[in-house]
């Protein structure tokens, strides 16, 4: 019985972890020409900012095996997802652009 219920934890977890990457993408695709207006830049310079948020999702993968499996998945989960709401707050308040395109790299990780 704990198997099943182990299994059915992970998989909702996993498809939490699917839906707030998706939702980080398009509902941030759509208000484009809004936060251009905010921050004062073209909408050419705010869709940079969609670059900085995959490459933050790239270039980690290289190194999440490694650490998943020295660490375990679950800290390395929960870090990743600490980082992100961390990241979501620091995007909402972000006042600049370059500070943006940080916080957006930083909610790829």
């Amino acid at each position: 019985m704990k198997k099943i219920y182990q299994k059915k934890t992970i998989i909702f977890f996993t498809i939490i972890l699917v839906i707030i990457t998706q939702a980080s993408i398009n509902l941030y695709t759509s208000f484009f020409f809004e936060i251009s207006k905010d921050l004062n830049c073209s909408p050419k310079q705010i869709k940079l900012t969609l670059t900085a948020f995959f490459f933050g999702m790239g270039i980690p993968q290289l190194f999440y095996g490694i650490l998943s499996d020295y660490y375990g998945r679950k800290k390395l989960l929960l870090l990743g997802l600490s980082i992100f709401c961390y990241a979501c707050l620091w995007t909402y308040f972000s006042s600049s652009y370059s500070s943006l395109v940080i916080s957006r790299f930083f909610q790829g990780l």
